[in-house]
């Protein structure tokens, strides 16, 4: 370090400074030019000693990584903030031709900056958004096109859409009473708590789990009901046997799925899984597929975490109509609390003459994904913010139909359930047992088209 400081090369120490070598004190351990300082003036001491090759202003959440290829220099920026959007100044090293790449799509996008010593360029980052920047150093900048001075309308698409489910709904049943031995039943407690008691009672031990499902409205066509290893359970529904003829599975290949088409009745319905208890014996959920709504209240906010927002919920075990129209709000409010799987919306808007360009933009938006179609044609998907897609030339005058299909995760149909507070960063085993943070409600995540707006810019003749 002596032979580096008298060289000319600054050496940074944090304080405090060690007072001794291999345990032995020693008046100065470092040369008496060293910089010392405190941890928090160590990043503005670094910035003023080494030229930063990028530097990133207003967003210190926003990193990069830099890569050079040839004449050109590769530029990832990501927003590392899951929950917040930041907006940023870039001041790339060189000049040159600024380009932005849509990683998704494959457009390039030339962005236009001025010449000189360094590039500098504003952005704004969504939540978790990136972009890619490649700097093409012997090319020229681009220039600033002429401001359009064609006129742009807002028009606000309807708050009601057509529903259409691209796969059946789920019903969870987590809740069952449950009899040892044919004793009595017990009140109902949840399926992991039954579990635990029927193991405690013993290896041998004769169990029933008995589920209750009331039902408003009978559904029609297809009608599952999915278990888990069901050739280990006598099932049966309102005291009638339920064959364990396999009918192929459901979401996993151990959910396999049993046909009760036609058999539910209105009024409240039974199913009894009853069965002796060996080490091989796991009590789970069981769930219900079909053309169905499902009744759930009490919605309310709870808390958003990694980017995922999770809302509150009372429980039901009651099967309603499947709506055929719903509003861009929340689908579980709407018959689908615990639906995994993909369900299109549709709605029609008549335009008087056909724009020069449109921007499909949605606010509140909440799937995994959504892909965007306009009169039939596949125009994008919506992954994350800004949940936008220019549709210009798929929009004609006349009536046009605009179809959302939304793409949601397992998560509400599996689970946690019952985590108060909502998933933490990781979810575990222990996620699904009372030793965590518990409810009785149900915690879920919204599935929403949310808010959808058409940015219109008038054809000009």
């Amino acid at each position: 370090i002596t032979a580096f400081v008298e060289q000319g090369g600054p050496v940074v120490a944090l304080t405090p400074l060690p007072t001794e070598i291999d345990g032995v004190p020693v008046d100065q351990v470092f040369p008496p030019m060293i910089l010392s300082v405190g941890l928090a003036d160590l990043l503005m001491t670094l910035d003023d000693i080494l030229a930063a090759e990028v530097r990133i202003s207003g967003a210190p959440d926003v990193w990069y990584q830099h890569r050079r290829a040839g004449n050109a220099d590769w530029f990832f920026c990501c927003n590392t903030d899951p929950d917040h959007g930041h907006m940023a100044t870039l001041t790339l090293p060189g000049s040159g031709r600024l380009e932005d790449w849509d990683s998704v799509t494959g457009k390039i996008t030339a962005l236009p900056t001025g010449s000189g010593a360094t590039t500098t360029v504003p952005f704004t980052f969504p939540p978790a958004g990136s972009r890619l920047l490649v700097l093409h150093h012997d090319q020229p900048p681009v220039s600033a096109p002429p401001p359009s001075t064609a006129p742009v309308v807002t028009l606000s698409l309807a708050d009601q859409w057509d529903l259409e489910l691209g796969d059946l709904n789920a019903l969870t049943l987590d809740w069952p009473a449950m009899s040892l031995d044919d004793g009595p039943w017990s009140a109902p407690l949840y399926v992991l708590d039954a579990h635990e008691r029927v193991r405690k009672a013993g290896e041998g031990v004769r169990f029933a789990l008995r589920f209750t499902v009331e039902v408003e409205d009978v559904p029609a066509g297809p009608l599952f009901l999915i278990v888990e290893a069901p050739e280990r359970f006598n099932i049966t529904l309102n005291d009638l046997d339920v064959p364990s003829t396999d009918q192929g599975w459901w979401c996993d290949p151990s959910f396999r799925k049993l046909d009760i088409a036609g058999r539910l009745v209105a009024g409240p319905n039974e199913f009894v899984l009853r069965g002796r208890f060996d080490r091989e014996t796991e009590l789970e959920s069981i769930y219900l597929l079909g053309q169905f709504g499902v009744a759930i209240t009490g919605r309310h906010y709870v808390s958003t975490i990694q980017g995922q927002t999770f809302y509150q919920y009372h429980p039901s075990q009651r099967i309603t109509v499947l709506p055929a129209t719903v509003t861009g709000a929340d689908l579980a409010m709407q018959g689908l609390p615990f639906f995994a799987g993909r369900v299109r919306l549709r709605q029609t808007v008549t335009l008087a003459v056909p724009p020069s360009g449109a921007l499909l933009a949605f606010t509140d938006h909440h799937a995994a994904v959504a892909h965007v179609r306009i009169n039939g044609s596949e125009i994008g998907m919506l992954a994350w913010e800004p949940y936008a897609l220019a549709v210009g030339a798929a929009l004609h005058a006349g009536e046009n139909f605009i179809e959302v299909e939304l793409v949601t995760t397992l998560r509400n149909v599996l689970g946690p359930h019952h985590r108060a507070g909502g998933d933490p960063e990781g979810v575990s085993p222990l996620d699904f047992r009372r030793g965590a943070p518990w409810t009785d409600d149900y915690m879920l995540t919204p599935v929403q088209v949310g808010h959808g707006q058409l940015q219109l810019t008038e054809h000009k003749e």
